[in-house]
Formats: C-alpha cells, sequence, structure tokens
C-alpha cells in the first residue's frame, strides 16, 4: 500500500493493490495484541458522505440540458417551499 501526499496541504489518497488485501489473523499469538482501527468523527462523515455520493442517482442529462434552457430563456421558477424541504432533507441526511 503507498501514501501518497495531493498538494501541499494535508490531503493524502491510498493506493491499496491485492497483495495489500488479503487475510491476516486477528491478533498476534506471540503477543496477544489485536489490531484495530479507529476513524475520527470528520472521517466518519466523509466516509458516509461518499458512501451517499456512491448510492446517488445517475445525472439525468436531458433533464439538466432542460433545466438550463429554462434558466437561460428566464422562464424557470423555483417552488420556494420544495426547495426548503429538499434542503432541510438533505442537511438531515448529513446527520
Amino acid at each position: 500500500m503507498k501514501i501518497n501526499g495531493i498538494g501541499g496541504g494535508n490531503s493524502y489518497r491510498i493506493d491499496k493493490t491485492d497483495s495489500d488485501v488479503r487475510s491476516r489473523p486477528k491478533d498476534d499469538t506471540r503477543t496477544g495484541q489485536v489490531d484495530r482501527l479507529e476513524l475520527s468523527p470528520d472521517a466518519q462523515r466523509i466516509a458516509k458522505l461518499v458512501q451517499s455520493a456512491n448510492a446517488l442517482p445517475e445525472i439525468r442529462q436531458e433533464r439538466v440540458a432542460e433545466l438550463s434552457r429554462a434558466i437561460r430563456r428566464g422562464v424557470y421558477e423555483v417552488e420556494p417551499r420544495a426547495l426548503a424541504r429538499s434542503i432541510l432533507e438533505f442537511e438531515d441526511d448529513l446527520g
């Protein structure tokens, strides 16, 4: 496994290979120690967001084009209650 820094910040990318994913004993029989991984709350939140993003439906290009045309023509109307409901549901899903 390689961990590569991205840019100059604190972002990292982890590259796994098939050899990194193999069965390992859950504990070291010599020391009795168990390997454990704990994710920070931020990492847990990011993992949840990634999972949610992966569950989203495909982008409907025709619908996007239709909305873009309506916006350009100045005929797109927003329903304030529907927008507010969608924003609240989105925030609720984020936790």
